[in-house]
């Protein structure tokens, strides 16, 4: 703490702590005089094939609009994923059947609530429940959610803008098989107070 305490001083910055007792710390740097340097957009940085998205990640999509198909496609495509496509979800159990992908992408907008039901048996087939599944629809929030909550291990708002799809596939690969894990960790604001520098 002594070192780092050092280098804010140095770069003209503050630090200050937030901290309760048995309940953890956070730390909190303020570099005022540090340029701030914007970070490359998620497609860029999966573009120079540095394994940001899991390249050769197999994705099932499920979706009976062929124009959100192409295009949901063509940006996992052009960043070196192997993407399956079903136009129902009956043709997408009959896929699960012979293969299982990494992670589903399927559409609740589909007739007859095809989305929910095909989502519901993966989740009850002891083979197919661990696959990581994320739903797409028009409308918000889904009705499954409500009604069966954890279903799905993220969402996506149609029509799907490829920074959130690609933001939104990483998140999930990166969970893998841990539906629902908690990936931020927050700390209560019980304390506050600088620490001299």
């Amino acid at each position: 703490l002594a070192l780092i305490q050092r280098l804010v001083h140095l770069m003209n910055g503050r630090i200050s702590l937030k901290s309760g007792v048995g309940q953890g710390s956070c730390f909190r740097m303020i570099l005022s005089d540090v340029e701030v340097v914007p970070l490359p957009s998620i497609d860029k940085l999966a573009s120079e094939g540095n394994g940001f998205l899991h390249p050769k990640a197999r994705i099932l999509l499920v979706d009976d609009a062929d124009a959100d198909r192409d295009q949901i496609r063509n940006d996992l495509g052009g960043v070196g994923m192997n993407v399956i496509e079903s136009d129902c979800g009956e043709f997408a159990l009959e896929v699960l059947g012979l293969e299982l992908p990494d992670l589903i992408l399927i559409s609740l907008d589909m007739p007859e609530n095809a989305g929910d039901e095909t989502s519901q048996h993966i989740r009850n087939n002891e083979r197919l429940k661990n696959i990581s599944l994320v739903a797409m629809t028009r409308s918000e929030p889904p009705s499954s959610e409500k009604e069966a909550p954890g279903l799905f291990d993220g969402y996506l708002r149609k029509p799907v803008g490829k920074d959130a799809l690609l933001s939104e596939v990483r998140r999930t690969l990166m969970l893998g098989n841990q539906a629902g894990a908690e990936m931020v960790e927050t700390f209560p604001e019980t304390g506050n107070r600088d620490i001299p520098g």
